[in-house]
């Protein structure tokens, strides 16, 4: 079994969710049997779900391009290297790479949207919505709140957050940030 986290996308720079999910991907690759892949897919394969504008297609157009120019080689994410300890993807489709009864963990809003369609089609691929905050800024309420309700386990990382998935009607299982 492999764990695959699935990110949305390259962060150039610290970004504190991300500092998270690299937190737990070492964790788990020192501490569990498992091989454990973490994934920046690029901008094309995020479920895109803004009204597709002309300055909407500029905005991709231009973070595509710094996505490409700012991509890592194998050194990895130059401020987390510990991140160099497990198996990093920076680009590319998980279609090749996840197997039956591997588990992929969602981080955001986006990639959960992804990994549901992606286990809709490979139901023997256990899914996770690792969940950090209700991610307002990335998409409408509605669709939003649909995102909670996908086919996925829920992991929150804070009360508040168990709170809002229990007044839509879903459960999840808390997991609290360490302060460190």
């Amino acid at each position: 079994m492999t764990i695959h986290f699935v990110l949305p996308g390259y962060a150039p720079r610290p970004v504190g969710g991300y500092r998270v999910a690299y937190e737990y991907a070492v964790w788990m690759h020192h501490h569990l049997d498992e091989r454990v892949v973490v994934h920046h897919p690029a901008l094309s394969e995020a479920l895109y779900t803004r009204p597709i504008t002309p300055e909407v297609l500029r905005w991709m157009a231009y973070r595509a391009y710094r996505q490409s120019k700012d991509r890592p080689g194998r050194e990895g994410v130059s401020w987390f290297p510990r991140l160099s300890e497990v198996d990093c993807r920076f680009a590319g489709s998980l279609g090749r790479t996840i197997q039956s009864g591997d588990i992929l963990v969602a981080t955001a809003v986006q990639t959960a949207l992804y990994a549901a369609r992606y286990i809709r089609h490979h139901p023997s691929v256990n899914g996770v919505n690792f969940i950090q905050h209700v991610e307002q800024w990335a998409l409408p309420g509605s669709l939003l709140e649909s995102s909670w309700r996908l086919p996925l386990r829920r992991i929150v990382i804070a009360p508040w957050l168990r709170e809002y998935g229990e007044a839509l009607g879903v459960e999840s299982v808390l997991v609290p940030n360490a302060i460190d």
